[in-house]
């Protein structure tokens, strides 16, 4: 098969990826806003459905960056490679960075504390470029940029039969060192090896791996059940790492796991077909993904202070998704304008 034939279902999974992602924080925000340190009693089957079917959608993420790696960057030089990752990932991240840093910074402000001085703004964007707390979503992109750098190293692995225990140890490291949100640590650049890598391996065995799936289908149907039972009852009993490994974190690895490479077949077994919104989407996904949490964030804040939000499960599902529908089309329609405005330079701005 040739290689522009997987182009229609991977751009499919990465607008599958998007939803997930803004689903994720559609509902998390909303009931971060009235209740900051714990979910309320009311609000709990909806924080534990949306952490169950959402947390950890960036591994659908990291998993196509290592599957178009395999499938189809590996053809071009290191060159060729890092500056197409320069102009359309770096660029645009220090672009929505600096304007979170100001946002943040001078108009998001916490009533406990005062707004930043600019002086001060600009001396915190360095540090906020590097870390990825400029705002909240925006620290998986130096997570991304270290995936990017280590890729000669990962191809080398998975490219050499006689490391496959490497590439092995690689993928089952997220069970046992989990990622903490929001910090800037290690551990959560060593969890999203293990998803990146994974799509590299896939990549360079596509077609097998594709059957081996076709085969295996109801046992991955199995898997990402029992794991969805197990996550809603970790996040409905609240609880903590044992000798410091988060099981929520663990078992959302697996679950993502499985549902993506389910996902991911279904697509490719529909490639004539493909769903025409998810490639939409998958063309402004990484605009999207720059955009998205802002207007979530904003959208919620108005639904609560203006009490539009019930403080009933079906009231807060309801807001969720107009949360995540309005945020859907804003985002989309942000990028088209960035475009419109932007010409030729668009990549540099919203990666599209």
């Amino acid at each position: 098969m040739a290689s522009d034939t997987f182009f229609k279902h991977l751009n499919a999974f990465r607008g599958f990826a998007i939803l997930n992602i803004v689903a994720a924080h559609s509902w998390s925000i909303l009931l971060l806003i009235p209740s900051p340190n714990k979910a309320s009693t009311e609000s709990m089957f909806i924080h534990s459905s949306s952490e169950t079917l959402f947390h950890n959608s960036t591994i659908y993420f990291a998993i196509i960056s290592g599957l178009l790696f395999s499938l189809v960057l590996k053809k071009y030089s290191w060159k060729e490679f890092y500056l197409k990752k320069l102009k359309n990932v770096v660029v645009p991240y220090i672009f929505f960075s600096v304007i979170y840093g100001f946002i943040s910074g001078m108009l998001i402000i916490d009533p406990s504390s005062k707004p930043m001085e600019l002086i001060e703004v600009i001396q915190a964007l360095p540090r906020q470029i590097v870390a990825g707390t400029s705002f909240a979503h925006m620290w998986y992109i130096p997570v991304l940029i270290a995936l990017f750098l280590m890729t000669p190293i990962f191809q080398i692995i998975v490219s050499n039969k006689k490391l496959n225990h490497i590439s092995i140890f690689i993928i089952i490291i997220p069970l046992f060192i989990s990622r903490s949100f929001p910090d800037f640590v290690w551990q959560n650049f060593v969890f999203f090896f293990g998803p990146y890598v994974f799509g590299m391996l896939v990549g360079n065995n596509y077609l097998l791996v594709q059957s081996i799936i076709e085969k295996n289908r109801w046992g991955l149907i199995i898997t990402a059940v029992i794991c969805t039972v197990i996550l809603a009852y970790l996040y409905l009993i609240d609880l903590e790492a044992i000798y410091g490994v988060k099981l929520q974190e663990s078992v959302s690895y697996i679950h993502k796991l499985a549902i993506g490479f389910l996902v991911l077949n279904l697509l490719y077994l529909k490639e004539k077909k493909s769903p025409k919104l998810l490639q939409y989407l998958a063309k402004y996904s990484f605009s999207i993904y720059f955009i998205h949490m802002f207007f979530a964030a904003m959208f919620s804040f108005i639904m609560v202070s203006m009490g539009l939000t019930s403080p009933s499960s079906f009231g807060i599902l309801l807001s969720g998704l107009l949360v995540f529908f309005i945020t859907i089309i804003v985002s989309v329609g942000v990028t088209l304008l960035i475009k419109r405005l932007s010409g030729q330079y668009s990549r540099y701005i919203v990666g599209s």
